[in-house]
């Protein structure tokens, strides 16, 4: 797999740079970029169309880096809850089991009233009209 990863990559800036080398005459061409808002103009001054592609492609980059940062961090909080839940139900569970098992050593049946603990919630049955 290592060795895809260098070829690929090597492919990858070899076909880079034989697109740059076929349109050189493009990513070599200044251009100013000029922003007219109502109140005010800003122009940019002149410089390489490649300059210009590598500066959007670099800020690009960083917007999705730090989106992936933010939804890394998400990630984390949700997966930090979970195990703060998983943890806390596994003590729950050890709990019943210990419960258990002392009542199988005492031989204590529950009685059936004990066992069901279901609160259900009370349906309003009266028909409003």
């Amino acid at each position: 797999m290592k060795k895809f990863k260098i070829a690929f990559f090597f492919l990858l800036i070899a076909a880079l740079g034989i697109m740059i080398k076929g349109n050189w005459i493009f990513f070599s061409t200044k251009h100013a970029l000029v922003v007219n808002l109502i109140y005010k103009v800003y122009e940019i001054p002149a410089i390489e169309n490649g300059l210009y592609l590598l500066g959007f492609f670099l800020s690009g980059y960083l917007i999705a880096s730090f989106s992936g940062l933010m939804a890394r961090f998400h990630a984390k909080k949700k997966i930090d809850t979970l195990k703060n839940t998983v943890s806390s139900q596994m003590e729950k569970l050890s709990s019943l089991n210990k419960e258990v098992e002392f009542l199988k050593r005492n031989h204590v049946r529950p009685t059936p009233e004990a066992s069901m603990e279901i609160n259900l919630p009370e349906e309003n049955t009266a028909v409003q009209g």
